[in-house]
């Protein structure tokens, strides 16, 4: 009984050995087979583009930021169809580089938002900037949580190019009380509209869903007596879903937008003291400054 006993689990693991063995032969036959009918299909000229295995990927369009050295950080400009963030605290130079984007953009004939709940836009530095006043949609709600839904509904409205949503100081708190599907909506609103969205605010808010995230740390700032002329500030590419991140360039806005070994001009970035009228006096050094 003790040979019997010992029988029936031997043929066991042979009859399991041989149907794993039939298994990896029927496994590899269909390997061989796929492979082949590959090798035939590749030797077929068919009309369009035959892809085996994966569906096509679409290639990133970017929208350029008017400077060589920031677009060769982000691989060509800001993603279209994605959400993207700039971070940075106040005098890093933010809200010049949003003066820089929109003047890039509106010169290439794209028609742009910026939703502003802080009204901080000063009209007359962005103009200096070069950037087209008849292109831009300037939204100024109440508060940071209408601002989501205004630029939810500028999006849907389709047209835009560009939307910059440019959150005050105290926006990760703001962010904090959202619900957790905020951001993941706007960026898929921001696919289906193909327009490259930018969250501008003192610190990051939006986490995995941003695509490109970009901090500015400040180093210098340059007055000329009570007027102000320029930011140096650290630029590093914090987060990208399309290549390599934790990259840094210096960029000094002023007079002139300059980065690593590239310069290129930017007329009018520098502030101006400004009637009461426009703003306040000194309104445009507020803005730049940021």
């Amino acid at each position: 009984m003790t040979r019997r006993g010992f029988a029936v689990p031997r043929l066991g693991r042979s009859l399991a050995l041989l149907a794993l063995g039939r298994k990896f032969s029927e496994n590899a036959s269909v390997l061989v087979s796929a492979s082949h009918r590959r090798e035939r299909l590749s030797s077929v000229r068919l009309p369009g583009t035959v892809w085996f295995g994966s569906a096509p990927v679409d290639p990133v369009r970017r929208l350029p930021t008017g400077n060589v050295a920031l677009d060769g950080l982000l691989g060509g400009g800001w993603p279209r169809g994605h959400l993207s963030e700039i971070a940075g605290a106040p005098s890093s130079g933010r809200t010049a580089l949003l003066h820089l984007l929109l003047a890039s953009a509106t010169c290439r004939g794209e028609v742009a938002a910026v939703v502003d709940p802080s009204d901080m836009l000063d009209p007359a530095t962005l103009a200096g900037a070069g950037a087209d006043l008849p292109r831009i949609l300037w939204v100024r709600p109440p508060s940071s949580q209408t601002a989501l839904k205004c630029a939810e509904m500028i999006l849907t409205a389709g047209g835009f190019g560009l939307l910059a949503l440019d959150l005050p100081s105290g926006a990760r708190e703001m962010a904090r009380r959202l619900p957790a599907h905020t951001w993941p909506r706007l960026a898929q609103i921001a696919k289906r509209a193909g327009a490259a969205v930018i969250v501008l605010a003192p610190q990051r808010v939006a986490g995995g869903t941003a695509a490109v995230a970009l901090t500015l740390t400040q180093r210098r700032v340059r007055w000329s007596g009570a007027l102000f002329e320029g930011i140096t500030s650290s630029a590093s590419l914090t987060r990208s879903r399309f290549g390599p991140a934790e990259r840094t360039i210096t960029l000094t806005v002023g007079e002139r937008l300059v980065g690593a070994r590239h310069a290129v001009p930017l007329a009018g970035v520098k502030a101006e003291r400004l009637p009461v009228g426009l703003g306040g006096e000194g309104a445009g050094g507020r803005a730049a400054q940021r």
